[in-house]
């Protein structure tokens, strides 16, 4: 019944989102192709500077009210939310016709995940998760009583959480339909970053404090590997679940391991000061954003192809859905930076305004949060 009810949801969200792009077409207003859309957020800034990815310009602005220090934008629905991290609020946008709303919270949130589904909101604060349904826009589920959320993913069906928190070793389920724990996978340690593969069935978790990172059976809820990255890691899976990437800003190495069999596969040369890694066009290709450059990476053959200056350091960037372009936003130079993935460089430069910090897409490639 409840995978009915689902299944139900997602037919309406997705009718609903057709209807209001087909309204809109009329009405000439908003961004109703949200997957074609992009979405600058800037420091000290209320608005959202839309950047139409295939003609590579900006599209309009879009205020809403607070400064956004965490985006997420859900096409199932055509919305955006934002958070500021400060107040207890967040604020939605709908992107067919531009109009934001308010969400007044008991608590200051902290972080915002995306379901799969694009319909189910999980917003964690300091001792809670709430579950929110962007469709009809309420709160369903909350998981209250909570040690402090380290990091957080949606299983590949939207219907679980798995979470790690401060103090308490291997990964929480929770029930996203009733906040409830539902399991745990144990694990040695305690864990810091978690990341789901595009098959749903697997994923990976960074040790807290340690080198190692461990394979996840998210079927069975069990560590089925375990391999070395470094102590600082991010780690991230490529936008088929072919490889994961990870990288520390202080080693200034990339390492890449295949997804499955879990092994090691390549160690390559980085550079001082990784910030992000993106994967793209068919998982072929590799990008690290370092210390005013990014770096590409020819995963078939497991080389460091080149170094593209940037005029600065990348602040969070997306990958479209396609795996064809990554966008990076370039703070200093007030400019978001396009890589063409096929030709692995740098094609073109789009001037957005004073000190662009994240640039957010719905559904990018490689995107599990």
């Amino acid at each position: 019944m409840i995978r009915l009810l689902h299944l139900l949801r997602s037919a309406v969200a997705a009718l609903l989102a057709v209807a209001l792009a087909q309204a809109n077409a009329h009405a000439g207003q908003g961004f109703p192709n949200v997957k074609q859309n992009l979405f600058v957020a800037a420091r000290a800034s209320q608005a959202i500077t839309v950047i139409d990815t295939d003609l590579e310009r900006v599209a309009g602005t879009l205020e809403l009210g607070l400064e956004p220090k965490q985006l997420i934008v859900s096409d199932s629905v055509a919305k955006l939310a934002a958070i500021d991290e400060t107040v207890p609020r967040i604020v939605l946008a709908e992107l067919v016709s531009g109009e934001t709303k308010s969400i007044d919270l008991d608590f200051i949130p902290a972080k915002l995940l995306l379901a799969p589904d694009g319909i189910q909101l999980a917003v964690a604060g300091a001792d809670k998760i709430a579950f929110l349904d962007l469709l009809f826009v309420k709160e369903t589920a909350r998981a209250t009583g909570l040690p402090p959320v380290r990091d957080a993913v949606f299983s590949g069906d939207s219907r679980l959480v798995l979470a790690s928190f401060a103090g308490s070793n291997g990964v929480v389920i929770i029930d996203a339909g009733t906040g409830r724990e539902t399991g745990r996978i144990a694990w040695k340690t305690g864990v810091s970053a978690i990341v789901r593969s595009a098959n749903g069935r697997e994923g990976f978790a960074k040790a807290a404090s340690g080198s190692e990172v461990a394979h996840l059976d998210l079927i069975n809820g069990r560590v089925v590997g375990e391999l070395q990255a470094s102590a600082g890691a991010e780690i991230v899976s490529s936008g088929l679940g072919k490889w994961l990437l990870a990288a520390d800003a202080s080693e200034g190495k990339l390492r890449v391991a295949q997804s499955s069999p879990f092994k090691a596969a390549a160690t390559l040369d980085a550079g001082p000061g990784v910030s992000a890694l993106y994967s793209a066009w068919f998982d072929t290709v590799a990008i690290a954003s370092a210390f005013r450059k990014a770096v590409v990476y020819d995963l078939d053959a497991m080389i460091k192809v080149r170094d593209i200056p940037l005029d600065g350091t990348a602040g969070p960037g997306s990958v479209t859905p396609d795996g064809k372009k990554l966008f990076l936003p370039l703070e200093e130079a007030g400019k978001v930076a396009v890589i063409d993935a096929q030709t692995r460089r740098l094609t073109n430069t789009i001037p957005v305004g004073p000190r662009p910090a994240a640039a957010i897409m719905a559904g990018g490639y490689g995107v599990c949060h």
